[in-house]
């Protein structure tokens, strides 16, 4: 039964019986939906609405309210996909191969519909870490105060009024607490100071901690490529605007 704290188990077991059941289409999407009228219906209804059935029969009692709504196998399992990576850091690999071969976007092909069907607000961070858990990426950041007066980078890590009131309320420099929120996040950080002060500065972000007011302020500044590509625009190319380069996405 999924509890909740096994999901990985529970989820490789899941797929495990599909798959010898001859019915891994209906939860991965390569088995289509059909609208009414459509030929075939009554049978992807059928077999879709068995697939489910299985995934909800395993389920413990709390988790019946968040997903039985959701009408289809694959959309249940791409929604408890996104639940498993954003609560847990459970990393599920098969879905992850999945999002990598659609055409959408990585982000909307579950994440996005899943939260608006829940009527979260998901921000472009939580999609991001989503994402790279979901793949097993480690991120390096080099350039953790924004790379001013950069080609690639800018002033709005340092023009920030919440970064420099949250670092000042903290007693903190503000390259310590911009370091700290990296940390905090899992990711490495490289530094290039040679100020003997200032590298001594950097070492000292592992005895304190951002509150949950914090980071949930960090999280809601406005996010903004650092470096949008623009060379990879043409009037003639398959890509003549940011928007189409990035799927859409904001630049």
């Amino acid at each position: 039964m999924l509890s909740g704290s096994n999901y990985k188990t529970w989820s490789r077991l899941m797929m495990l019986h599909v798959v010898g059941q001859e019915k891994r289409g209906y939860i991965t999407g390569t088995i289509p939906s059909r609208c009414e009228g459509d030929e075939g219906f009554d049978k992807w209804c059928k077999e879709d609405s068995m697939v489910h059935g299985w995934i909800v029969k395993t389920m413990e009692s709390q988790f019946l309210e968040l997903f039985l709504d959701i009408p289809t196998a694959k959309e249940m399992r791409d929604a408890m996909c996104y639940e498993g990576a954003a609560h847990c850091g459970i990393l599920d690999h098969e879905v992850a191969q999945d999002v990598l071969d659609t055409e959408a976007s990585p982000h909307s092909t579950f994440t996005r519909d899943y939260a608006r069907r829940k009527h979260r607000e998901v921000t472009e961070l939580t999609l991001i870490r989503c994402f790279i858990s979901l793949l097993d990426i480690h991120v390096t950041t080099y350039s953790p105060l924004g790379a001013a007066s950069t080609p690639w980078g800018g002033n709005n890590v340092l023009d920030s009024n919440i970064l420099k009131e949250i670092a000042q309320a903290k007693g903190k420099t503000f390259a310590q607490f911009c370091l700290r929120w990296a940390h905090e996040q899992g990711v490495s950080v490289v530094m290039k100071s040679f100020n003997e002060k200032r590298m001594k500065q950097n070492l000292e972000i592992f005895d304190w901690k951002l509150s949950k007011d914090d980071l949930e302020k960090i999280e809601h500044i406005p996010q903004k490529r650092g470096f949008p590509n623009l060379d990879f625009l043409s009037k003639n190319g398959p890509y003549r605007t940011l928007e189409e380069l990035w799927n859409g996405e904001g630049v």
